[in-house]
């Protein structure tokens, strides 16, 4: 199935060092810190027999409110430009007609590897993929942790041909993305720039508040656009979640289902796809493979890709099922995620696929 190829409007990152020689030439650079508002979260009574050790993630149990900042100090001809969705820094730089975008933009785990985030950057510049054994980066100080840059030159026969520096580090369950990209020659001259910003970046942990849906969220605090049944219970939702839910089964079995939405298209259905054979200790598919493991779902005003398969939850270490539909929306991707007991999920399985396919997504 054809999903629209929507850009991520997303990941960064970057390295280097600077000689001193060319510090003490350069302008005064600008110290900014920004902070980043958290959801306030109410934790909810569990429901009976249901504790934070039970082998689900259920989040952060905290009713207070928290902020962190996020810091950096940039070069003086930057210039910062609205941020947009999910990213926390946004520049601009400007010279001799030719411009590039510096942006930041931190994202969960799940956002695919470094080989997948790079294969899709160079795809973005006309290039194509490579494989694990001919990726190279170098390293660079982010801040005061090591992250891996990415050199990615555009494709020679351009007319303009358009670079990418791109940095990555890992931070636990978050992945920070720090990305230069625009015209080859000017990328190329902002380099040191590049590197001494990500040197200079100070961490919280933090990211841009997910918008909020609309409607009823059935049983649960949030206005969300989707209905679930009163059975099921809203508990705290981890960063990026627009909305968690426990589902109760017979004999002390569950399931949780949980709701997120991230721009761009994600890595597209087969990354994804094998990103959650992974999380069931499933072996990852070729392309051409997809057709007998997916399948097409109508939603409202569109389809979505529904998987639905069995492993072993690899972070429980217990038999789980897993069902997920994928919605691409105009600039997003909504991820509505099932996972549990075997018999829950069967049991649930029409209730689940009745939230997806009435659930009001934004376009």
């Amino acid at each position: 199935m054809a999903y629209p190829n929507i850009s991520m409007r997303q990941m960064v990152l970057l390295t280097l060092v600077l000689s001193l020689g060319g510090v003490a030439c350069r302008p005064e650079r600008e110290v900014r810190a920004y902070k980043i508002p958290k959801e306030t979260h109410r934790a909810p009574v569990l429901a009976a027999g249901h504790s934070t050790n039970d082998g689900l993630d259920h989040g952060a149990e905290t009713g207070a409110e928290s902020s962190a900042e996020v810091g950096w100090t940039k070069p003086e001809s930057w210039i910062e430009v609205p941020k947009g969705q999910f990213r926390v820094a946004s520049f601009k730089i400007e010279e001799d007609q030719k411009t590039a975008d510096v942006s930041v933009v931190p994202l969960p785990g799940g956002a695919g590897s470094d080989l997948d985030n790079v294969n899709r950057w160079r795809e973005e510049i006309g290039l194509e993929g490579v494989q694990e054994n001919q990726l190279t980066s170098e390293e660079v100080n982010i801040g005061d942790h090591t992250g891996r840059l990415f050199r990615i030159p555009g494709a020679s026969e351009a007319s303009t041909p358009v670079q990418t520096l791109a940095a990555i580090f890992h931070e636990g369950e978050k992945v920070w993305f720090f990305k230069l990209k625009g015209d080859g020659t000017l990328v190329e001259k902002s380099k040191a720039d590049f590197i001494q910003f990500l040197a200079s970046f100070k961490f919280g942990y933090s990211h841009e508040s997910t918008p909020k849906g609309r409607g009823k969220a059935g049983k649960g605090e949030e206005s969300l656009p989707w209905n679930v049944p009163s059975t099921w219970q809203q508990i705290p939702k981890t960063e990026f979640l627009m909305a968690k839910y426990l589902v109760p089964g017979t004999d002390g079995k569950r399931a949780e289902m949980t709701v997120s939405s991230l721009p761009g298209d994600v890595g597209g259905g087969l990354m994804n796809l094998n990103r959650w054979r992974g999380q069931l200790g499933l072996a990852p598919v070729e392309e051409d493979q997809m057709g007998k493991l997916t399948s097409v779902i109508d939603v409202q005003d569109g389809r979505g890709m529904l998987v639905d398969m069995v492993g072993n939850d690899v972070k429980a270490g217990t038999k789980a099922r897993m069902m997920v539909v994928m919605v691409p929306r105009e600039g997003s991707t909504w991820f509505f995620k099932f996972m549990g007991a075997e018999t829950v999920i069967e049991n649930e399985r029409a209730a689940f696929l009745r939230v997806v396919q009435n659930a009001d997504l934004p376009q």
